[in-house]
C-alpha cells in the first residue's frame, strides 16, 4: 500500500537543526543555495536538474508533475513511483520525466542518510533538500487523495457480506444501519462497507467468506450453519424454546455468549447478537391445513431446528435463501414456506402465489441475526473500537425488534386488505405433535455425542426452564387481560 512520506515535523526538525549554524557553517555545508543540487551519496556523487529543465524549455517537465514527484511513497520499484504520479496528478508520468526523476535522486527503495554534514532527506527514493521538502509540504494538502491519510490515522475498512437482499426490511436495512452505526462511532476509524447477498459471495456462503477472509465480517442467522455444528441453532431460535427478551438473558447475563465463543472459537471467528425478529410466522401455504395428515409429503422452505420438527411430522424440508423463494413457489418446487413475517413476506411477494398465511411459528418464538467478525482482526483492534462493534450490535439487537414491532401489523393489514390473504391458526393436533417433536430434537441435542453441543443444549435448557416463569407468570397474565378487558 502507498504511503505519503513527507511530514511537516520531519521539516521542523530539519529547519531547527539548521538555525542553530552559523552563516558561514551554512555556505560551507551548502555552497550553492540557488542550485537545484541534490545530494546522492555524501561525498563526490551529486545530480542537479538543468537550467533547461528548471525554466521549463526543451526536455522540462510540466510543473506539475515536479510538484507530484516530491510526494511520493514508500516505493519499491518504477511502476509504483509511476502509480504516485498518475494519482496526484490525473495523468501518466511523460517520457522525459524519468529523466528528472533520475536527476531528483530516484532509487529503488528508500533510505535516510547524512551527507556532508547536511541533513538529506530521502523518502521513498528522492532525495530532497530544504527547497523540495517545503514544495513536498504545499503539496500535502492535495495528496489526500493518497491513501496516506488513513493508515496514518489508523483508519481501516471492513468488508461486511450478508445473506439479506439490499435493503431489505428489517433485516438488510438492519445490516446497513449497523455498518453505519460502527463507522459513525468510531469517527470513520472503522469503516464498514456492506454487501448484499450476492454481491460478492452467494447469500448463504457469508460465514465461509469471514472464515476463508474474503470479508472481514457477515450478517445473517447462526442456524443457516448448522452443518457447522448444531450448537449454532440455539444462537438463532429452537422450537418452543426463548422468546426474544428470553434468548437476549441467557446470552447476555446466563453465560450463553461465553459458550457461543467456545463453538465459534473453531473456526476462528467471533459472534453478537444483532437483531431480533421477534415471534415470527408459520408460514405461507397454497392449501388449508386441516390436521396432522396434511403435512406428509408437503415440500416445505424451513430452516434450522425448526426444519427438523416440520421433518418429523412428514414434511419434505429444504432451505433457501430470502431471494430464491418465490420462483420456487411460483414454479412447484416448493408447496409452503415460511421466512420471518408480514414485514419481510409482503415485500417478498408471497401473497401472489399462497393465500393461507398461519400463525405463530411455533418453530421460531424468537428468531435472533448475528454479526460475525473475523476473530484475529476483531483482537487486534484497539479496545474502544472493539467495544464499539459490540455495543453497536446490542443497540440494533434492540433497534430490529422495534422495527418488526411496529411494522409487522401494518403490514399484516395491507396484506390482508389489499392482497386479499387469510391469516390462519395452526390446528390443535399440529401445535401438539410439534412440541412432542420439539422435546425429540432437544432430547437429541442434549444426548449428542459432541460435548460443545450437548454443553450448549444444556445450558439453554436450564435457562429456559428458569426465563420461561416470568414469561408464563406475568408477561401472559397481563397480554390475556388486556385482550379481554381493554378496548378503546
Amino acid at each position: 500500500m502507498l504511503q505519503v512520506g513527507v511530514t511537516v515535523q520531519t521539516y521542523y526538525r530539519w529547519r531547527k537543526e539548521h538555525s542553530e549554524m552559523s552563516r558561514d557553517q551554512l555556505k560551507r555545508r551548502h555552497p550553492s543555495r540557488r542550485a537545484e543540487w541534490r545530494l546522492a551519496s555524501g561525498k563526490s556523487r551529486r545530480r542537479r536538474v538543468s537550467g533547461r529543465q528548471r525554466r521549463g524549455g526543451r526536455g522540462a517537465v510540466p510543473h506539475k508533475f515536479q510538484r507530484a514527484c516530491t510526494v511520493v511513497a514508500e516505493m519499491r520499484n518504477r511502476r509504483m513511483a509511476e502509480l504516485v504520479v498518475r494519482q496526484a496528478t490525473g495523468q501518466s508520468l511523460p517520457g522525459k520525466g524519468w529523466t528528472f526523476l533520475r536527476h531528483c535522486g530516484f532509487h529503488a527503495g528508500g533510505r535516510s542518510t547524512l551527507t556532508g554534514g547536511l541533513t538529506t532527506h530521502v523518502i521513498g527514493g528522492f532525495i530532497m533538500d530544504r527547497r523540495s521538502f517545503i514544495r513536498a509540504g504545499a503539496l500535502g494538502a492535495t495528496a489526500t487523495a493518497l491513501a496516506a491519510p488513513a493508515i496514518a490515522q489508523g483508519n481501516t475498512t471492513w468488508r461486511m457480506v450478508t445473506t439479506w437482499p439490499k435493503n431489505f426490511p428489517g433485516l438488510g436495512v438492519g445490516a446497513q444501519r449497523l455498518a453505519d452505526r460502527i463507522t459513525a462511532a468510531s469517527g470513520g476509524r472503522l469503516t464498514v462497507q456492506v454487501y448484499s447477498a450476492g454481491e460478492m459471495v452467494p447469500p448463504l456462503q457469508s460465514l465461509d467468506a469471514v472464515i476463508d477472509g474474503t470479508a472481514e465480517m457477515s450478517h445473517g442467522a447462526a442456524y443457516y450453519w448448522q452443518n457447522k455444528s448444531a450448537a449454532l441453532s440455539f444462537f438463532t431460535g429452537v422450537p418452543y424454546g426463548m422468546t426474544a427478551q428470553e434468548l437476549a438473558a441467557w446470552v447476555r447475563f446466563m453465560g450463553g455468549q461465553e459458550i457461543w465463543d467456545e463453538v465459534y472459537d473453531q473456526f476462528g471467528v467471533q459472534g453478537f447478537l444483532s437483531g431480533n425478529t421477534g415471534t415470527q410466522a408459520g408460514g405461507w401455504f397454497k392449501n388449508e391445513l386441516m390436521g396432522v395428515e396434511d403435512i406428509n409429503g408437503l415440500r416445505f422452505r424451513t430452516p434450522g431446528l425448526g426444519g427438523q420438527v416440520w421433518e418429523k411430522l412428514g414434511a419434505t424440508v429444504t432451505n433457501m435463501a430470502a431471494g430464491e423463494i418465490f420462483q420456487a413457489l411460483q414454479s412447484g418446487t416448493l408447496d409452503a414456506a415460511e421466512f420471518v413475517g408480514p414485514y419481510n413476506d409482503l415485500a417478498l411477494g408471497f401473497y401472489q402465489v399462497c393465500k393461507n398465511y398461519y400463525f405463530p411459528s411455533f418453530v421460531e418464538p424468537g428468531l435472533a441475526t448475528e454479526l460475525v467478525v473475523d476473530k484475529a482482526k476483531y483482537q487486534a483492534l484497539p479496545a474502544d473500537l472493539q467495544a464499539i462493534v459490540r455495543d453497536c450490535s446490542q443497540a440494533e439487537y434492540d433497534m430490529v425488534a422495534s422495527d418488526f414491532v411496529a411494522n409487522d401489523p401494518r403490514a399484516l393489514q395491507t396484506l390482508v386488505n389489499d392482497h386479499g390473504v387469510n391469516v390462519r391458526q395452526f390446528p390443535e393436533s399440529i401445535l401438539e405433535a410439534g412440541a412432542k417433536a420439539s422435546i425429540e430434537v432437544l432430547t437429541d441435542l442434549r444426548d449428542n455425542g459432541d460435548a460443545l453441543v450437548k454443553k450448549t443444549a444444556e445450558s439453554f435448557v436450564e435457562s429456559l426452564n428458569i426465563l420461561r416463569t416470568r414469561t408464563q407468570d406475568i408477561d401472559s397474565p397481563f397480554v390475556q387481560a388486556r385482550q379481554k378487558y381493554l378496548t378503546l
